[in-house]
């Protein structure tokens, strides 16, 4: 995944949009009371995510945030490689856990350019705050061991392969990752916090409909170590870099019916 070359195509399709915007002035009504209910994919330097998001005017130019967004989350020491007996099938060597989060929090978003014409750009910056829940599902692979009596093949998870096979001098192969069910009930979760800082780029030609461009940085922080590789040097602080799209629904929360 090259992060840094996705960023730069990204941004440069948002400046060209600014710039050859038309600037038809909006004729149409505007809503006054803009609440959003809208969700959200993420692409960020260390994973993949999504998640919805509430917000509520508060007056000026501000907004009430309430959110809450699913994660999946790589070590940057994960590397994939090839199984010896099948080309197609690949794993990451030395991961013990599946790690992805779970984020609910509250924060403040303020609009710093509005946004006047039709196919315009309205600019904010945003920050969200609360509760992170890491969930750290066991890693399973399908294991080849060669003994002098038997061939056969088992699933098991990565510390058990690698006690067999370097302390015991097991003759034996990874294959490939096993079924994401197995493990599952193994499965443990960390509390934590989380701090989201970003910037809004919304555009579109339609007052009641929402569509963005989002980008900033978010940090996860749990009180131990979260043990995704078998290594000491895990990390109990996630930092990272993303991108998003956000679409959803721009409305009048005093208005009862609204086409």
């Amino acid at each position: 995944m090259n992060f840094r070359r996705i960023i730069i195509i990204l941004l440069c399709s948002l400046y060209s949009a600014i710039v050859f915007s038309q600037g038809e002035i909006d004729s149409t009504g505007k809503i006054f009371y803009r609440n959003e209910k809208s969700i959200g994919f993420y692409l960020s330097s260390d994973g993949l995510g999504g998640g919805f998001r509430y917000a509520i005017h508060n007056g000026g130019y501000y907004k009430y945030l309430f959110e809450c967004d699913f994660n999946w989350i790589q070590d940057r020491k994960e590397i994939k490689t090839t199984s010896a007996y099948y080309d197609q099938k690949s794993f990451v060597f030395g991961k013990l856990n599946s790690f992805y989060t779970f984020r609910i929090g509250t924060g403040i978003q303020k609009e710093i350019f509005s946004k006047f014409d039709k196919g315009g750009i309205a600019i904010k910056y945003y920050y969200t705050i609360g509760p992170v829940i890491g969930i750290l599902k066991p890693k399973y692979y399908e294991v080849n061991y060669v003994r002098p009596v038997i061939d056969s093949m088992v699933v098991e998870n990565f510390q058990t392969y690698y006690y067999d096979y370097y302390i015991n001098h097991e003759n034996a192969d990874i294959i490939g990752n096993a079924s994401f069910l197995e493990g599952i009930d193994k499965t443990k979760f960390k509390l934590g916090v989380y701090v989201k800082f970003g910037f809004c780029f919304e555009y579109g030609k339609k007052d009641n409909v929402l569509n963005a461009i989002e980008t900033g940085v978010s940090i996860d922080a749990f009180p131990d170590k979260i043990p995704i590789m078998m290594t000491d040097e895990n990390y109990r602080i996630f930092p990272s870099f993303f991108i998003s799209y956000r679409f959803g629904r721009i409305f009048d929360p005093t208005l009862r019916y609204q086409k």
